[in-house]
């Protein structure tokens, strides 16, 4: 078990590291002239941190204990991670764009299972009691979320041999993907909802949507293609993201408040609309 210990200490390591400096460029952010990028000024209290940090590391036991199996599983013959160093980078590249491709299919599904109000209570409740996120809530799941997030991985290297370098680079991009994406600020430019190749991919704007209240909507982890095959992209998600992006530093405003789909409900409102339908109530 000491090897397993030495995978928990290691996804410790990184969520830490990774979480911390997501927040601080949340903080600097939010304290310079690109200020209107803050998506939400809503305040998080301690509660909200120790709520999502003490959760991530009950769910790290989950995600480090996926990842001691895949370890058992190759040293045993029966899974299929990659150490020899043979793998080119045309293979290596190729590998990693499919890891990708599939893990978003597989992410897409299960939230959107996860969102069924006979699941959502015992699956996903507790990841959006962040309602306004930060980015220590990466890992804040339930129990029953986490094991099915873990289990991508030993499905993923009992089928495709991976070179290790390939799993390296694809945590690393996990990892900073999920924790920008609960950071609240938009960083990428205002043309990227606008260009044909960075439009394939989800920004901050796109999770916090779904944060805020709007759970039929935006279910993707790294790309959008899943959402709008299903009309499941929250339909003005480009509205809000330029809105966004386009603010002075002086526009801390609100964008999502402005829902004009509600009419005259306001976005608190209508996320009580849809924590009932869900089958509880709004944590806050």
């Amino acid at each position: 078990m000491s090897d397993f210990w030495l995978v928990f200490e290691g996804r410790l390591a990184l969520y830490f590291a990774f979480a911390t400096a997501a927040w601080l460029l949340a903080i600097a952010v939010g304290r310079t002239r690109f200020r209107g990028r803050v998506i939400r000024r809503q305040r998080i209290g301690w509660h909200d941190y120790r709520r999502e940090i003490g959760q991530s590391l009950v769910c790290l036991v989950v995600f480090s204990l996926s990842a001691y199996i895949v370890l058992i599983g190759s040293s045993q013959g029966w899974m299929h991670l990659d150490t020899s160093g043979r793998a080119t980078i045309l293979e290596c590249a190729g590998v990693f764009v499919l890891m990708l491709v599939v893990h978003d299919a597989y992410f897409y599904w299960s939230h959107r299972l996860f969102h069924h109000p006979k699941v959502f209570r015992r699956f996903h409740l507790t990841h959006h009691k962040s309602v306004t996120p930060t980015p220590f809530a990466s890992y804040s799941f339930d129990i029953p979320e986490a094991v099915v997030h873990a289990a991508f991985f030993p499905l993923w290297f009992g089928i495709v041999s991976t070179p290790v370098a390939v799993v390296q680079v694809f945590v690393i991009f996990a990892l900073t993907r999920n924790v920008l994406g609960h950071t609240g600020v938009e960083i990428l430019p205002r043309f990227t909802v606008d260009n044909v190749v960075l439009d394939q991919f989800t920004t901050t704007t796109h999770h916090d949507l779904h944060h805020t209240g709007h759970f039929r909507h935006n279910f993707g982890l790294y790309f959008t293609w899943w959402d709008r095959l299903m009309g499941t992209e929250h339909p003005r998600y480009k509205e809000v993201f330029r809105e966004v992006t386009s603010r002075d530093g002086g526009d801390a405003r609100n964008a999502i408040a402005h829902d004009r789909n509600v009419q005259d409900t306001s976005v608190q409102d209508r996320g009580v609309e849809m924590w009932r339908e869900h089958g509880t109530q709004n944590p806050r």
